[in-house]
């Protein structure tokens, strides 16, 4: 149930649409227009409406389970220097979570809509502008998008509700964490990468002055291990005769799909054994190969020729190699599924890149 202020809100978004369905605009015209001056304002609201509590339970506890295996992930590791396993360490216990939408509060409470003609409308939203109050309650897209961000100078993920919309509230399961936990993971990586490390948990640039007192600056970027490799894999997938990927363009964000599924895996793991203690061999390998399949699912489009070019200029894989690229770089996929070296994505073991071990 809605609480005054977005009941309020909402009356006038639909006042809003109906006076532009009244002045002869088509229904879907009439809701762009209406997302269109209100992206903000929109978005908090149908969070409200379609972002449940029992939603936010769930992705509370799939968080905990992937920050954990992340944590566990980095003190581990065995090539990590004492510097920047200090610095991650201490970025994964400050980071913070946001999730669905920003309150409503933070923004400018808009005009009443109610009672008057478009043109009164029109001059009165003309007038209104929806930045928030304080800059840091700023979310990059509207609430409704299918979008998640790292925000390095705030140490913080943010998860819209337009990704949350299909997280299942009855139970947390292998696709749960091979979705919006490897999404999280995803993030969280961002953190470390040649970016994110030049941030302290608080979000403040680190300084080549405080780098050289910690015996950082010297130590170079630590990601660096892996980057040949994963740029050589990436620059090898095509999607049509001379049509490859750009694996330098993608390697940040390649980085971090292949971490992501990496650490979620672990969190599935950590969550089966923690929930389920009896479970038998044969039930738990089901469950893992779950996880494989529910990530690949995830990644299924039907797209033009054109499309597929046109993905080529993105900082992202398109997106069958968003799903190939990570699950062939995992140990495990190739014992659960008894994967062939013929395979047309077959990594020998030497091939593979572990992100953190």
């Amino acid at each position: 149930e809605l609480d005054n202020l977005h009941l309020y809100t909402l009356t006038q978004l639909r006042s809003y649409y109906s006076a532009l369905i009244n002045s002869g605009l088509d229904p879907k015209t009439s809701f762009e227009e209406m997302q269109e001056k209100f992206p903000m304002i929109f978005g908090i609201v149908w969070s409200e409406i379609h972002y449940s509590d029992e939603s936010k339970m769930k992705l509370s506890t799939l968080y905990e389970y992937t920050h954990d295996a992340y944590q566990k992930a980095i003190e581990t590791s065995t090539w990590l220097d004492d510097y920047h396993k200090a610095l991650f360490l201490n970025k994964l216990m400050s980071m913070t979570l946001k999730s669905g939408a920003p309150n409503l509060t933070e923004y400018p409470k808009l005009p009443t809509l109610v009672g008057l003609s478009l043109e009164e409308m029109t001059s009165l939203i003309n007038t209104y502008t929806s930045t928030p109050q304080d800059p840091e309650t700023h979310w990059p897209t509207s609430p409704c998008e299918p979008d998640c961000f790292y925000l390095p100078g705030q140490n913080r993920i943010i998860i819209n509700a337009g990704v949350l919309l299909d997280l299942d509230t009855s139970r947390i399961s292998a696709r749960t964490f091979a979705t919006i936990g490897r999404t999280i993971a995803h993030e969280m990586t961002h953190a470390f990468d040649a970016i994110g490390q030049d941030y302290d948990g608080s979000g403040r640039k680190i300084g080549v002055f405080k780098k050289l007192l910690r015996r950082g600056y010297f130590q170079g970027n630590p990601m660096d291990h892996n980057s040949r490799s994963i740029i050589n894999q990436y620059s090898n997938f095509e999607i049509g005769v001379g049509l490859n990927v750009n694996g330098k363009k993608t390697l940040l964000e390649s980085h971090a799909d292949i971490a992501g599924v990496e650490v979620s895996y672990q969190a599935f793991k950590m969550f089966l054994h923690a929930e389920f203690p009896d479970m038998s061999k044969v039930e738990r390998d089901t469950e893992l190969r779950s996880f494989f399949i529910s990530n690949a699912q995830m990644w299924r489009e039907i797209s033009t020729d054109d499309f597929k070019r046109k993905s080529l200029e993105r900082i992202h894989a398109p997106q069958k190699f968003r799903a190939t690229g990570p699950i062939y770089n995992q140990d495990d996929f190739y014992t659960l599924f008894d994967i062939d070296p013929e395979s047309a994505y077959y990594l020998s073991a030497d091939q593979r890149v572990n992100i953190w071990k």
